[in-house]
This record gives C-alpha cells, sequence and structure tokens, in this order.
C-alpha cells in the first residue's frame, strides 16, 4: 500500500477544501454570467445613445430615456449655479486637470426643477461670471441617472455651499421644489450667453466590466484550494 493510502485522510479539512471548491466555482459562474448581464446592458446603452434626439416634457421624461440625447424646453432659474467638486477630466496632452462640474436648475414644469449638467471648469474658474439664457431656453442634451457616492464620499453641506455630489434630495432642499429624478448632460442649448457655457461632458460615461478578470480569480482558487490541500497533507516530506 503506498505512503499516501496508508496516511488518514483528515475530515474536516476535505470537508472545507470541497465546499470552498464549490463556493468558488459557484463565484466564478456567477461572474460569468454577470459578465454577460454587462455586455448586454453596455451594447443597449451604446444602441440608445447612437439613436436620434427625442423631444420630450417633463411628463414624458423618465428612466426609458437614460442616456438618451433628448430635447426639452424650459427656463432657468437664474440662482443658486452649484459647482460639484472634485471632478478631474484629461487634458489634451494626457495629464489629469483638477476641476468641478457646473449644475443649473431648468424649470420643466409648473413647480418642478430637472438639474442641468453645464459641464466641467477649472478649479479657479470663477462661476459668477456664467450667463445663463434668460426666458425659454431649449437645452440639447443626454440623460443620465443621479450618481451614487461611495463609503468616502463627503456629505453636501447645502448651508455652506459645499457640494460633493450631485443629490436629488440636497437639491430639492435648496431650491424648494420638486427636482426630476434623472440629470440631463448638456449638449447644447439656445439662447443667450451659449458662448460662455463649460466644457460640455456630452454622454461621457464608461461602465466597468471586470467580471471576466474576477471569474478567472474565482476558478484559479477552486484549483489552487486542491492543490494546498495535497501539498499539506499528502506530500511525501523531502
Amino acid at each position: 500500500m503506498s505512503e499516501i493510502m496508508r496516511r488518514k485522510i483528515p475530515f474536516w479539512a476535505s470537508v472545507f477544501t470541497m465546499l470552498s471548491v464549490v463556493v468558488l466555482c459557484n463565484l466564478g459562474v456567477w461572474q460569468l454570467q454577470r459578465l454577460t448581464w454587462k455586455e448586454n446592458l453596455i451594447s443597449k446603452l451604446n444602441a440608445q445613445v447612437n439613436e436620434g434626439i427625442v423631444h420630450v416634457n417633463a411628463a414624458q421624461l423618465s428612466d426609458d430615456f437614460l442616456y438618451r440625447l433628448i430635447e426639452i424646453k424650459g427656463e432657468f432659474i437664474d440662482e443658486n449655479l452649484i459647482s460639484i467638486i472634485p471632478r478631474l477630466r484629461k487634458h489634451s496632452d494626457g495629464t489629469m486637470m483638477q476641476g468641478k462640474h457646473i449644475y443649473a436648475a431648468l424649470k420643466v414644469g409648473s413647480d418642478e426643477l430637472i438639474m442641468v449638467n453645464l459641464g466641467w471648469v477649472p478649479q479657479d474658474y470663477n462661476v459668477t461670471g456664467l450667463v445663463l439664457p434668460k426666458g425659454e431656453a431649449t437645452v440639447e442634451g443626454y440623460v443620465r441617472p443621479f450618481p451614487k457616492g461611495n463609503y468616502f464620499t463627503p456629505k453636501n453641506d447645502v448651508l455652506a455651499a459645499q457640494w460633493y455630489l450631485p443629490h436629488r434630495g440636497d437639491f430639492a432642499v435648496l431650491y424648494g421644489r420638486k427636482i426630476i429624478n434623472n440629470i440631463i448632460y448638456a449638449a447644447d442649448m439656445s439662447g443667450d450667453g451659449v458662448d460662455v457655457y463649460p466644457q460640455r461632458l456630452n454622454n461621457d460615461f464608461e461602465l466597468t466590466n471586470n467580471h471576466a478578470q474576477y471569474a478567472v480569480f474565482w476558478f484559479s482558487m477552486a484549483l489552487i484550494l486542491p492543490v494546498i490541500f495535497y501539498l499539506r497533507f499528502f506530500r511525501r516530506p523531502i
């Protein structure tokens, strides 16, 4: 009888290893499923981005228009331009520049506002010099959801005008009105003062898709663990 066969198989270590391999393989399969879902989502969003412009009003605007180019009419509230900091943007030479995103409120209903991202400006840009169109304005832009912060994102201080995240609830507190559940990233707009607007972000967006790497990691761990088990309990000492 070989030495490996003579050795006693450790019961709990074997159970733990087998269960761990099953769990790791399931995690790998789950990441492959997520990979398929993410690829389909990216394909769908890219298709929506490339569709023609849609003319909508406040009542029609919904999540069905996410990442679509729309045209909407409204009147800018000429107060409380909001600077969201910090926001990085790649310079023409490839370097990253520190700056901020500028938001304005567009009145599109009797008492409803939609927030418009006017674009990016350098950190030291004087926002008070921006001129909003007077009267009715036609805004062309891409519909985007409100972004979600993470654990490290500071909370906005509305009273002190310190903004780190475009937050629907905080905008409602500031303006005292209902805020529509999406943002417009301005592409173009009619009215006075258009030529002094910040650099447009248009529909710059990138969805991370690392699920293939995650799947490789989990499957690799599922292969490595039995090897470690063998080396620990069955490898003949040198």
